[in-house]
Formats: structure tokens, C-alpha cells, sequence
């Protein structure tokens, strides 16, 4: 599906040095960037992490409108589409980082994982103070012995010890559904059965079934579905693929079947979507 119209993919790309692949940008002067507004909407295949002081507003991200005011901060993981809409009046921090970037560790590996896309925070004034000295700590320090690395582990660290809008499930429920949303990330095109997806896992039908009901209020085929719905509203929208190209690349047998797949989700044929 290589060719003109494709969604615009947008490179880690810093503007100035930026060693151990992160930057700590004004927010003000990323919601103003009318280059930025320009692109419209397109992936980015690095970590956005925005902490907002100042200002109102909305970020639009995978087709849902992410509200911000002050005491927000909002992650966005690689893959997920963005569109950024100027505010002249928001103030805040943006850091930006690769998955190479933080500090080894499998907590810290586990809070990258793509799957999570995109996780917000309401902070009360406490830990917003917190939040804004790890932004500054990370700002300030020195390349030399991967200390940037290290802080930013620290800011992450913190953000997944606080409760977040929509909180993960926990103990054993939340590895389970975890583990599953990675390997939908990983297989959503092949439209893996519950049955195909437990194999996988090494676990039974029924345990992931009871998982996914418990974490996400779900089945394992409504969660399979609704990522390859995503996908397919995504290259709709943001592409100028045909259908027929879409239908193939989501691994449907034809245009019709996916035109019935999408359109028992959507409420609307794939067409109707793009158009509206």
C-alpha cells in the first residue's frame, strides 16, 4: 500500500540536539508551529508525551478528541494518528522521545508498548508539582552517562504509579489483557480467532475471554475487531487508497465482507465514512 496519498509517516526529527533521542520543547511553541498544522493528520513514530500548564483545548488523536486543560498530561505511543490543532494559548512541555530512550527495564518496556496508544492524566496540584520537576530534571540534564535516559525513565515511572482517566486492569487480569493487546497489535491483520489467540498465548479460550470481559468489558473478538476497525478508518480517511486495496490489506477475502464487517460496526458503509 506504498504510494501517494498514504498517510504521512513523521520521523523522530529534533530541532536541535537532542542526545539519547529525546527533546523537551515548549508546548507553546508546538500547538503554534503552523508547519505542524500544515502536515494535518499523520503518525508519528515516536513517543509524544505533553504536560499542560496553561490553556484549554482538544488533541485529536485516532478519532477521538482528547480534551486538555491545566494539570493534564497526555502520552501518545508510535503508530497512532495525530492532528494538531494550533492554540496560541496553551503553555506546557512536550517531550518527545524514541522507544531506544528510556532507560533498559521491562516496566519501563511494558509502559511503551504501542498497544496503549494513548493514556491521559488529571493531576491534582501535588502531583502536577512532582510531574513539573521531573519535566525540569530531564530538561537540564547532562548527556554525559546517559543521564537523560535515566530521568526520563524516572517521569515515566512516576506517570504509571499515578491513576490515569482510563486505569489499567489489575493483577493477573491486567497481564493477561496486556499480553493480548500486544499480539493484536502484532496480528490484527490476520484476524485471529479467540481460540487462534489463547494458542498463542499458551493460555485457554476461556481464561482470555474472562480476562478481556474483567479489564476491558469485551470479548477477545470484540477487542480483535475494533483494531482492525481502527486501522481501516484510519486508511479511509487518511489515505486515498481504494477500498478494494483496504479490504486486501486488512486480510478480508473481498470488498463485500469487508463492506459488511465495517458497516455492522461503523453504522456506515466504508464510502459513507470517508465522504462524511
Amino acid at each position: 500500500m506504498d504510494r501517494s496519498g498514504q498517510l504521512p509517516d513523521l520521523p523522530f526529527q529534533p530541532s536541535g540536539p537532542a542526545p539519547w533521542e529525546i527533546e523537551v520543547l515548549d508546548l507553546t511553541t508546538v500547538f503554534a508551529d503552523t508547519g505542524i498544522a500544515r502536515i494535518g493528520p499523520h503518525r508519528s513514530d515516536f513517543h509524544v508525551l505533553f504536560r499542560v500548564t496553561r490553556g484549554t483545548g482538544a488533541h485529536h488523536v485516532d478519532f477521538v478528541e482528547r480534551p486538555y486543560h491545566p494539570g493534564t498530561v497526555l502520552w501518545t505511543r508510535p503508530g497512532v494518528v495525530h492532528r494538531f490543532r494550533p492554540n496560541p494559548e496553551i503553555g506546557g512541555a512536550a517531550v518527545l522521545f524514541t522507544g531506544l530512550a528510556p532507560a533498559d527495564g521491562q516496566v519501563v518496556r511494558d509502559l511503551l508498548r504501542p498497544s496503549a496508544r494513548c493514556t491521559t492524566w488529571r493531576l491534582p496540584p501535588a502531583d502536577a508539582a512532582v510531574v513539573d520537576g521531573l519535566v525540569s530534571a530531564l530538561r537540564s540534564a547532562a548527556p554525559a552517562h546517559g543521564s537523560p535516559r535515566y530521568a526520563l525513565s524516572a517521569l515515566l515511572l512516576h506517570l504509571a504509579a499515578l491513576t490515569p482517566e482510563d486505569p489499567e486492569p489489575p493483577g493477573r487480569t491486567g497481564e493477561i489483557v496486556r499480553a493480548f493487546e500486544i499480539l493484536v497489535e502484532r496480528r490484527y491483520r490476520e484476524r485471529l480467532t479467540t481460540q487462534q489467540a489463547a494458542a498463542a498465548l499458551d493460555w485457554s479460550a476461556r481464561t482470555l475471554s474472562r480476562a478481556c470481559l474483567a479489564g476491558r468489558g469485551r470479548t477477545p473478538k470484540d477487542l480483535i475487531d475494533a483494531r482492525v476497525l481502527l486501522e481501516a478508518r484510519r486508511l479511509l480517511v487518511n489515505t486515498d487508497h481504494t477500498v478494494a486495496e483496504i479490504s486486501r490489506h486488512l486480510g478480508f477475502t473481498d470488498p463485500s465482507a469487508f463492506g459488511l464487517f465495517f458497516r455492522r460496526l461503523d453504522g456506515h458503509t466504508p464510502g459513507a465514512f470517508r465522504h462524511r
